[in-house]
């Protein structure tokens, strides 16, 4: 599944409802420098305290790392290097998507939590990066 920068979000039919929600996450992330712009603040901000290691498990690329120390799941504080896109608010879309991801998101990194509700009120900025047409 992707969200790619025209918004489309591509899904397979095997894919879960958690996986739409994170996609929109980043569709989301797509459309706002602002939400870019504080999705990277906070992953970076966290990773001061943690240093870069490669995503380990299945599908992952040697080429994929992460700030892993600091959240909930590793994968949150994937870095892409020459890109601006993150995972912050993708994870935490996802984790609001069910209950027991909300309680869990919110009881174990509150931050997280207030962070993904926040860009969900429109509260760390808006879709402008969208162009008029």
């Amino acid at each position: 599944a992707y969200a790619n920068r025209f918004n489309d979000i591509s899904l397979m039919s095997t894919d879960s409802p958690t996986t739409l929600w994170h996609e929109f996450g980043h569709a989301l992330e797509h459309t706002s420098s602002g939400l870019t712009g504080a999705s990277n603040a906070i992953r970076d901000e966290r990773g001061k305290t943690s240093s870069r290691e490669r995503l380990t498990g299945s599908g992952y690329e040697d080429h994929e790392h992460t700030y892993a120390g600091n959240w909930r799941h590793p994968y949150t504080g994937k870095w892409y290097g020459h890109m601006t896109s993150t995972e912050v608010l993708s994870m935490g879309v996802q984790e609001l998507a069910t209950s027991w991801g909300a309680i869990n998101l919110f009881a174990e990194d509150p931050e997280h939590g207030h962070f993904t509700a926040a860009a969900l009120a429109g509260l760390l900025g808006k879709g402008d990066k969208r162009k008029a047409t």
